[in-house]
Order: structure tokens, then sequence, then C-alpha cells
């Protein structure tokens, strides 16, 4: 079994990071980390993809645990419902 890795360090993001930054964080690393991504020519093998996309997801729902769905959607996007 693999090391639980601090959220914040996996997700590179400081402490204290809104949701939208969580959030943010997550998408570009998801993107990153696609098995056709230019960004994989560093990592040997898919099993290093797949560990490495598993840390991403546990961080993400670890510092995403207890907000709700609205706390994801973007300020502009919130604002315009609410109006």
């Amino acid at each position: 079994m693999t090391p639980i890795r601090d959220p914040h360090r996996v997700l590179d993001l400081r402490p204290g990071a809104t949701q939208e930054e969580i959030l943010a964080a997550y998408m570009h690393l998801r993107r990153a980390f696609r098995s056709d991504s230019p960004a994989l020519l560093s990592l040997d093998c898919e099993a290093e993809r797949r560990a490495e996309l598993a840390a991403i997801e546990q961080a993400f729902r670890a510092l995403s645990r207890g907000a709700s769905a609205v706390a994801f959607r973007p300020a502009a996007a919130r604002a315009a419902r609410l109006s």
C-alpha cells in the first residue's frame, strides 16, 4: 500500500486554498495526466500514471470533503444563478 501524501502538495496548493482553487488545480492535473498528454513523457509506465492519478483523486476528495457542489461552481456562474 502506498503512503498517504499531503493533499496540498499533491495538488500544489497552499493550506487554506479556496474550493475554486482546489477544483482548478484538480482539473489542471487531471488534464495533464490524461493518457495522451505530453506531460507523461517523464513517466516510465502506465502504472506510474495510474498511481499519480489515484493520488490526485485522493487529494481532491480529502480537500473537498464537506464542501457542497455549489462551492465548486465558478463565482461568475454562482452570481448569475443568484440574480
